[in-house]
């Protein structure tokens, strides 16, 4: 990951969730909910970016290629069980974590009226 723009994704995550707890609440709402969809966001791209990297890695090109465009929690329940490992859980950790963060992430890039 070093190198590669999911390692700068990361440290973006990381300087917005610092901000965000450094940051004194000020009654301002509006940079508060900003924050929060940055953090939620650029976590949500990590988690997406590191799941790409180790899929590459470690997949044959016709296998990543199809397993590439499925939804992010499936490619960590699907990568979570290569080399030997009991694959990840739906409904339990981390999986369930996973599950949530892109459901946020859905309704951050896909608005709906409500």
């Amino acid at each position: 990951m070093r190198g590669s723009i999911t390692h700068h994704l990361l440290a973006h995550a990381v300087d917005v969730a610092e901000l965000s707890a450094r940051t004194p609440k000020s009654n301002k709402l509006e940079r508060d909910i900003g924050l929060g969809i940055a953090s939620h966001v650029m976590l949500a791209f990590v988690l997406e970016g590191v799941a790409n990297e180790i899929g590459d890695a470690l997949c044959e090109s016709w296998t990543w290629k199809r397993l590439e465009r499925v939804d992010t929690p499936l490619k960590w329940k699907i990568l979570s069980g290569l080399c030997g490992k009991a694959q990840f859980v739906p409904g339990e950790e981390p999986l369930n974590t996973v599950d949530r963060l892109f459901k946020i992430r859905n309704r951050i890039a896909h608005p709906k009226i409500e």
